[in-house]
């Protein structure tokens, strides 16, 4: 997916009022209690085809999330690394110095956090072809796996029916753009919350994006929306990817 996030986390966040009024949450660094934690996610395609494995490795330093490295497996009985992504959470928030490689297509993205300098660099490297771009370091932005602790981090505020908006970095586009989040539904099992684009004509182009939140936990259950990993031949198709630690699953 383009940022699928993976742990429970369970925090006191403290409220950030913006210019515009709207106040969502923030935190200094994303909590982490064990010192690594795995999980895996198995995606689909909407016809029920097998995508991928994702195999995600969580590690903390001085209690607090450190990095994400994530990699892309294709389908059983090979099984063989098809991308790899890594996450790097080195200062406060939700935008991560973050790298993803498409080992099949030669395809690279890169996000690295300048913050200093008040700007975000992009990297983009197809085959041997290289582009790079920055953005203004903005308040409200987010990226990579950073995303889903932003949604849990603004779950309270979403459960009231509330809508937030939000900027999100895409590398592969040299760009952010505005999402919105707002909860889809509620039972005693799990939250739905959904992000959409603001732009009404982007929107016809790119799929809701849906998380299936755990009530108890706060665990990611599902995923359903883009992939950020291309198929065999190279399109990127919506996907259905279910989590569960690694226990839960059959070994590789």
């Amino acid at each position: 997916m383009i940022f699928v996030c993976l742990i429970a986390i369970s925090f006191g966040a403290l409220p950030f009022a913006f210019a515009s009024g709207e106040s969502i949450q923030v935190v200094d660094f994303i909590p982490m209690t064990a010192k690594t934690e795995t999980l895996r996610g198995e995606a689909r395609f909407k016809n029920g085809d097998f995508g991928y494995l994702e195999l995600h490795t969580m590690t903390s330093r001085n209690g607090k999330l450190w990095k994400i490295e994530t990699e892309y497996r294709g389908a059983p009985p090979s099984t063989n690394i098809i991308a790899k992504m890594k996450n790097e959470f080195l200062a406060p928030g939700y935008l991560p110095d973050y790298s993803y490689e498409d080992i099949r297509l030669k395809v690279e993205d890169h996000i690295l956090v300048d913050r200093a300098g008040g700007k975000v660099v992009l990297r983009r490297k197809v085959g041997t072809d290289e582009s790079e771009g920055s953005l203004i370091l903005k308040e409200k932005m987010i990226g990579g796996q950073g995303v889903y602790f932003w949604v849990i981090a603004n779950l309270a505020t979403l459960l009231k029916g509330e809508k937030i908006h939000v900027r999100f970095v895409v590398p592969a586009k040299m760009e952010d753009y505005a999402f919105r989040a707002k909860l889809e539904s509620t039972d005693e099992q799990k939250h739905t919350i959904g992000l959409v684009l603001d732009n009404w004509l982007i929107r016809l182009f790119v799929s809701k994006i849906e998380f299936d939140i755990d009530t108890k936990t706060n665990k990611l259950l599902e995923y359903r929306g883009p992939s950020n990993v291309a198929d065999d031949r190279g399109k990127y198709r919506d996907v259905i990817i279910k989590y569960g630690s690694q226990k839960q699953h059959a070994a590789l």
